[in-house]
């Protein structure tokens, strides 16, 4: 087995960085399951909510005519709020960010590991 100082390079500890790294990529896709799950009820909500105004606007266009026999055309009911549309969330393109960050961490200090174990004089 290698050493650095007193520490040693084994299974475990590769183990270990494999766990870390897999558990990395295991948040990152939660994370983004969880805002495409959360943008998805925001869409359900938002067509419930125009189906229920359009309900609602059917309802009092026909209270309106039933209401008024010399009026032809019922009054139009300003329909409030924008369903096209939904607010953003979430971190976004952070998550990937982040992963490669720690990669790329992770991957230095083995790299750098790794040379101080070939610098290290292991004669004493």
């Amino acid at each position: 087995m290698s050493a650095i100082g007193r520490l040693r390079i084994t299974r475990q500890g590769v183990a270990i960085f494999v766990g870390i790294i897999l558990l990395g990529a295991a948040v990152t896709y939660g994370a983004g399951f969880l805002q495409e799950r959360g943008e998805q009820v925001r869409r359900e909500q938002a067509v419930r909510q125009a189906e229920e105004a359009l309900a609602k606007q059917t309802e009092e266009a026909v209270e309106v005519a039933a209401d008024t026999d010399e009026q032809n055309s019922p009054e139009e009911v300003p329909v409030t709020g924008n369903s096209d549309t939904l607010p953003h969330t979430g971190a976004g393109d952070l998550y990937p960010i982040m992963v490669v960050v720690a990669l790329t961490v992770a991957g230095s200090y083995y790299v750098s590991s790794r040379r101080a174990v070939k610098t290290l004089d292991l004669s004493v």
